[in-house]
C-alpha cells in the first residue's frame, strides 16, 4: 500500500513505474531471465534510475584519520539507497533482496560493514521479496517458498512487495496426459496461492503488495492466445459470481498499467484485478475511437 508520509509519495510513485515497466517486460519476454537473481538485476537497475536513488548519502563512519594525533575526519563514507540481500533482526541470518532505505536512516549507518546503526540493522522503507519456478518447481515447493516470503513480509513495519513469476512450459499437445497435468499443476498453484494468501493476509495487509504472475510459455506443437495469469487478492462479489479463477488471464500490454492502478489504490473494494482490468481495457478503447 501506499507510504503513510507525504514525502515519500513522489518516490512511491516513481517505484511503481519501474516496477510495472520491469514485471510487464518479463512477463512479454520470459525468457529474460535464468534465475531469479537475473530479474534482481533488472528491478535494481530500474530502481536506480529514479533520481534519488541514483544518489550516495553520508553515514556516520568517518574516512578515518590522517594522522596518529590527528582527529577522524569529519567526511563520511557514502552508500545508496538501495541494497541487496540486507539482513533484519527477525529472523538468524535473514536477509532480504532488495531493500530501499530512508536517506535520513542512512545517516546513522555506524558499522561499515553490515551497514547497521547500534540498535541493528536498520528498518528499510520498502522491502522486496522474489520467486520464480526455479525455487518452486513443484506445488510443495512453492507453497513452501511462498509462505517464506510471505513470512518474511508479514513482519516488515513500512512497505513490502512480494514479486513472483512463475514460468510454465509443456512441449506436448492437448489432450496427452503430460499436457493435462500440467495444466492441473497451474490449477493447484493458483489454489495454493489463494489458500497462503488467506492465511497471511491479516498480517501482511495494508503494507503488503502482492504480485503473482503465472507465465504460460508457448511452444512448436501449441497454440496459446492467452499466456499470462495473474493472482487477485482481493476480489470483489461481482468478479466471484461470474465464471471464478484465482489467478485471472491479463492482457500481455496492459500488465505495466494493472500494476500500477493495483498499487496506487488504497481501497481494497477497488484492487480488484479484473475490475482493473476493464478499466485498461476502457482506456484503451477511448484512445483508439479518437484516432
Amino acid at each position: 500500500m501506499l507510504m503513510k508520509k507525504e514525502d515519500c509519495m513522489k518516490i512511491y510513485d516513481e517505484i511503481v513505474e519501474k516496477i510495472g515497466e520491469v514485471v510487464q517486460d518479463v512477463c512479454k519476454h520470459p525468457l529474460v531471465f535464468v534465475s531469479e537473481m537475473d530479474i534482481h538485476v533488472l528491478m535494481m537497475k530500474a530502481l536506480m534510475e529514479i533520481g534519488c536513488l541514483k544518489r550516495k548519502y553520508d553515514t556516520a563512519c568517518t574516512i578515518g584519520k590522517m594522522s596518529k594525533d590527528a582527529k577522524p575526519s569529519p567526511r563520511k563514507y557514502k552508500t545508496m539507497l538501495v541494497h541487496k540481500e540486507y539482513g533484519n533482526e527477525r529472523g538468524k541470518k535473514q536477509r532480504s533482496d532488495i531493500v530501499i532505505f530512508d536517506k535520513k536512516d542512512v545517516e546513522s549507518i555506524s558499522d561499515p560493514l553490515d551497514l547497521k546503526r547500534k540498535g541493528g540493522y536498520l528498518e528499510p522503507e520498502y522491502v522486496f521479496e522474489f520467486g520464480t519456478e526455479k525455487s518452486a518447481g513443484s506445488n510443495e515447493a512453492y507453497k513452501k517458498h511462498l509462505e517464506g516470503d510471505f513470512g518474511k513480509l508479514s513482519r516488515i513495519k513500512n512497505t513490502g512487495f512480494l514479486i513472483h513469476i512463475q514460468r510454465i512450459y509443456v512441449k506436448s499437445r492437448k489432450k496427452t496426459k503430460r499436457y493435462d497435468d500440467n495444466r492441473k499443476k497451474i490449477k493447484d498453484y493458483a489454489n495454493s496461492t489463494e489458500k497462503i494468501w488467506e492465511k497471511y493476509r491479516e498480517k501482511c495487509n495494508n503494507k503488503v503488495n502482492v504480485l503473482i504472475f503465472f507465465v504460460d510459455l508457448g511452444g512448436e506443437k501449441r497454440v496459446i492466445k492467452k499466456k499470462v495469469r495473474m493472482f487477485n487478492p482481493y476480489p470483489n462479489s461481482n468478479s466471484k459470481s461470474k465464471k471464478y479463477h484465482p489467478c485471472p488471464y491479463v492482457n500481455q500490454e496492459d500488465i505495466k498499467e494493472i500494476i500500477k492502478k493495483f498499487l496506487k489504490e488504497n481501497d481494497e473494494l477497488k484492487r480488484d484485478i479484473e475490475e482493473i482490468k476493464g478499466k485498461c481495457r476502457n482506456k484503451k478503447r477511448k484512445r483508439s475511437k479518437k484516432k
